[in-house]
Parts: C-alpha cells; sequence; structure tokens
C-alpha cells in the first residue's frame, strides 16, 4: 500500500521523535534568538497600554469606569497576572510573548506532520520561527494576535488529530477560541471559517440517516464554549454593575472604530498594499507566496485525511484573512495570518511540487532587519490615566506603569476618551 505524507516509518520510533525534538529545538533557538534584541526595548504604545491598565486592574481601579479602553478584558487580564509576580520590566512581556510564540510553533508542527510528513512539519515550524518575529508586523512585541494565536492553533489541533473529532474536542476548540476572542473579537471569524470547515467535515462522515442530528450536535458543541465565556464575562459585568460600559466599549465602539473609510471589500486588497506597513511583504512574502500556491493545488493533489486536515488549515487561514481584513488592516493584525501561512506553506513538499518549496526558502529579502532594533516612538500621551502626569507617560512608559500601581482610583466614567489599541 502506498504511503501517505504523514505516514513517515520514522514516525513513531525513538529516532524519530529524537529527530522531532532536534528540530524544535533548533526552531525554538532561532525564534527566541530573533526576538532578543528587543527585549530591552521600551513598550510601545499598545503594549503599554495593556501593562498599564493591567497595572491599574491590580489595585483598587474597575476595567471601564475607572481605567477605559475599547478592547475585551482578556489581555489586560493577563497583563495583570505577568505583572502580579514578575513586576512591570519589559523583559517579563516580551519572554511571555516568547513563550506564546513557542506554543504556536509546537502546534504548527504537530497539525501539519500528520497532514504532510515530518519534512514539511519541519519547514513550518522553520519557516513561523523565522517570520513571525518580522518588525513589519510588530512581531518582535507583544501585541494581542501572538497570544491568540496558540489559542486558535490549539482549536485546529483538537478539530483534525481525529477524523471525524470527539465530542469533546469540539466542545474544546470552541471554549480556546471563545478564550481567544476575549484578548480580541475578530477571533470570531476564525471561528466562523472553522465552523463551516466542521459542518461539511460531519456531512461528509456521517451516514445519510444521521446526517442531520449529527451537524446540528457538532454546530451546537463548537458553539457552546464561547457562549459559555461570553454569558460568564457579561454577568461578571454585570454583576458588579458595568454591563452597560463592557457593551458600549467592547461591541459597540469597535463596530465604529473598525468602520474605515475605504469600501468592505477593498479592505481586502488593501491586505496586501499594506498602506500603513508597506515593508511587510519584503520579507514574509515568499511565505505568502508559498501558502498561496499550495492552498490553489491542495484540491487537486490531496485526498482522505491530508484532505482533511489541510482543509481545516485553508478555513483557518481564511478566516485569518478576514479577521485582519475586515476592520482597518494594521501590521499587528498580519500576525494573525502568520501561522496560516506557516502551516500552509509548510505543506508545499506534498502538495505544489518543488517550485513551491523554493519559494518557501528563497532568502527573504529584509529578514536581516529582525537582528537590528526598530524605531519606538515615545509612549502616546493618551495612554496617561486619571491623576497619572501625562508627561511622565509620555517620556517613560515604564515608570507610568510604576506610577500606576501606587496611584487611587481615577475620577469615573468621565474616561471616555482611553488610548484606542489597534
Amino acid at each position: 500500500m502506498d504511503r501517505g505524507p504523514g505516514d513517515n516509518p520514522l514516525a513513531g520510533s525513538a529516532t524519530g521523535r529524537r529527530y522531532d525534538a532536534a528540530a524544535l529545538l533548533l526552531a525554538a533557538a532561532v525564534l527566541i534568538a530573533i526576538r532578543l534584541h528587543a527585549f530591552a526595548l521600551p513598550l510601545e504604545t499598545d503594549e503599554c497600554n495593556y501593562a498599564y491598565i493591567g497595572a491599574r486592574l491590580l489595585g483598587p481601579d474597575r476595567l471601564y469606569i475607572d481605567v477605559w479602553d475599547h478592547q475585551p478584558p482578556g489581555i489586560f487580564i493577563l497583563f495583570a497576572a505577568v505583572i502580579a509576580p514578575f513586576g512591570d520590566a519589559p523583559e517579563a512581556f516580551r519572554w511571555m510573548a516568547v513563550l506564546a510564540s513557542l506554543g504556536t510553533m509546537v502546534l504548527i508542527f504537530a497539525i501539519v506532520r500528520p497532514a504532510a510528513g515530518r519534512g514539511a512539519a519541519y519547514l513550518a515550524a522553520g519557516l513561523f520561527a523565522l517570520c513571525s518575529a518580522d518588525p513589519g508586523m510588530a512581531g518582535e512585541g507583544c501585541n494581542r494576535e501572538i497570544f491568540m494565536n496558540p489559542l486558535a492553533l490549539a482549536a485546529v489541533w483538537l478539530l483534525v488529530r481525529r477524523q471525524p473529532p470527539a465530542r469533546l474536542e469540539v466542545l474544546l476548540a470552541g471554549l480556546l477560541l471563545g478564550l481567544g476572542s476575549t484578548i480580541k473579537t475578530v477571533m470570531a471569524a476564525q471561528w466562523l471559517l472553522l465552523l463551516a470547515w466542521l459542518i461539511v467535515r460531519t456531512w461528509i462522515d456521517t451516514g445519510p440517516d444521521k446526517r442531520f442530528r449529527s451537524v446540528g450536535a457538532a454546530v451546537g458543541l463548537f458553539g457552546v464554549g464561547p457562549a459559555v465565556v461570553w454569558a460568564a464575562t457579561l454577568a461578571y459585568f454585570a454583576a458588579t454593575g458595568r454591563f452597560d460600559q463592557i457593551y458600549e466599549a467592547v461591541f459597540a465602539f469597535n463596530l465604529g472604530y473598525s468602520d474605515v473609510s475605504a469600501g468592505y471589500w477593498q479592505r481586502f486588497a488593501d491586505f496586501f498594499l499594506a498602506p500603513i506597513h508597506q515593508y511587510v511583504f519584503e520579507s514574509t512574502g515568499p511565505l505568502w507566496l508559498a501558502a498561496g500556491v499550495s492552498a490553489a493545488a491542495l484540491p487537486f493533489v490531496r485526498r482522505g485525511r491530508g484532505f482533511a486536515i489541510e482543509a481545516a488549515l485553508l478555513c483557518y487561514l481564511v478566516g485569518s484573512y478576514w479577521a485582519v481584513s475586515a476592520g482597518a488592516v494594521l501590521a499587528s493584525l498580519l500576525l494573525l495570518d502568520a501561522p496560516a501561512a506557516g502551516d500552509r506553506a509548510g505543506c508545499c513538499p506534498g502538495t505544489s511540487g518543488d517550485t513551491a518549496v523554493r519559494i518557501a526558502l528563497r532568502p527573504p529579502g529584509s529578514l536581516a532587519g529582525l537582528g537590528r532594533g526598530v524605531d519606538r516612538g515615545p509612549l502616546a500621551a493618551d495612554v496617561a490615566g486619571p491623576g497619572l502626569p501625562t508627561g511622565a507617560a509620555a517620556a517613560d512608559c515604564g515608570q507610568a506603569v510604576r506610577l500606576a500601581r501606587s496611584v487611587g482610583p481615577g475620577p469615573g466614567p468621565e474616561r471616555r476618551q482611553g488610548h484606542r489599541s489597534r
């Protein structure tokens, strides 16, 4: 019988496991080394905003009342959880981002290997290690997309590790995506595209007499996680008298904030123009070309389990693209697509032939810039919270965060003109 791409004879052997460990350790070393130059750099505006608000939440301040932002609470809770034991030095947040990126890389390997084999998995992990830290998309920092990626990849892994996925796996996958949406609500796009894949796979894998019932159960289980996460979140804010405030900030305000002057469909083209950070595709362009070639070839050269896994990756890629393009195209948002493109490009050896592999391995023109520092402007004055000197906040983010841990609660709901995170 012919072997599929994932049927490597070393797959379950001790030698194969040593190869896997060595490859992942090498990729991890590259991923960390590329980011080291940024560890001591001051936090940029968005990062400092998360740290500042996180520090305020460790005191008596209440989110959306005493300190305000239009984002859901997940990122501020995460930063507060790091500040409490480790302090507010930039290195603490950089290591947090590195750990999230390492988790993403391991999940990419775990997803690609059964679909396209060990070599493809090594390629995908290596491409992510190189390209995910691209300064053009703020990859060397600790923006929210870095922390959303491992949650999304873990959900994909749960859905594709067996066909059909077990009910508990579907439930947990939805829960992970729901948790990710408390960091940034655009994860809803990834949930919708993966839901479409889940419906098709369940329909195909189920007998004619049980299809509608099985599809309904899968949809329900996949929706339970986000529903529980957001029901609990909104119930907490309602119980603490802040339901109107979180609704206004996270939902009403965000809808207006994402409404840019360009038409809706024009945004999908602007993704490739990247007018805000026009150099993004100089370094990661080869990765995108390889992912595109691989995706286009998928329907013609894949069958069975390999097709099922890669179709899920394709839905994940499209969902990430939708999440980025539906709002304003911002550099850090492109990080949502980096693991998806790495997944697809890594599958090139099994789907698109040597041409796509050569595209993926072409030396990226500006990757050399990953080892250099990037220009960091001063913290924007509008990050300064009530009772905090604007000058001090603008000059020194670290000082702003430290002061935030010592000041009392702000004056209240009029703090509506707060910083707008990307």
